[in-house]
């Protein structure tokens, strides 16, 4: 008997782990946004996890050394790089503002099934443009893209 009670919540709790973990991965993270609060109205305005896309975004041009050859194709695979972390910071809002105990093991699942559907559209939608743009790459940007540090 004891089982049949133990095994249920263990699996629930393996599924809101799993979730869990794919939103701390996700770019774009609200969780792994500065807890700072913004000062501006624009700022304010700002999709959660906007500054560190914005800073992810910043730090892989500097890194890169983008030429002005490049900036065009840059500016698509940053425009995508915000869009998808827009999406994803707008579709975790919406699934965390459920009131709590409100949802049931099924509703995990549907969740963790949206947020792996936006991922893998997001990652559909950034793989033209990034092949565009690593197409431009010199050998030596290319180098510095497939060091494992590099996360896009």
């Amino acid at each position: 008997m004891r089982r049949r009670i133990i095994r249920p919540l263990l699996c629930r709790a393996a599924m809101v782990a799993a979730a869990v973990l794919v939103l701390a991965a996700l770019p774009g993270n609200p969780a792994k946004a500065s807890s700072a609060e913004p000062s501006s109205s624009t700022a304010a305005m700002r999709p959660p996890g906007a500054d560190s896309t914005e800073s992810r975004i910043q730090r892989l041009h500097d890194k890169l050394r983008v030429t002005p050859e490049q900036e065009h194709l840059w500016r698509g695979v940053a425009q995508v790089m915000r869009d998808n972390a827009s999406k994803m910071a707008s579709l975790v809002v919406r699934i965390k503002s459920a009131p709590a105990g409100s949802r049931n093991p099924v509703d995990d699942i549907k969740a963790y099934g949206e947020i792996a559907a936006a991922h893998a559209d997001g990652i559909q939608s950034f793989i033209p443009v990034f092949e565009a743009f690593y197409a431009s790459l010199s050998d030596e940007q290319k180098k510095i893209v497939e060091r494992e540090d590099m996360k896009f």
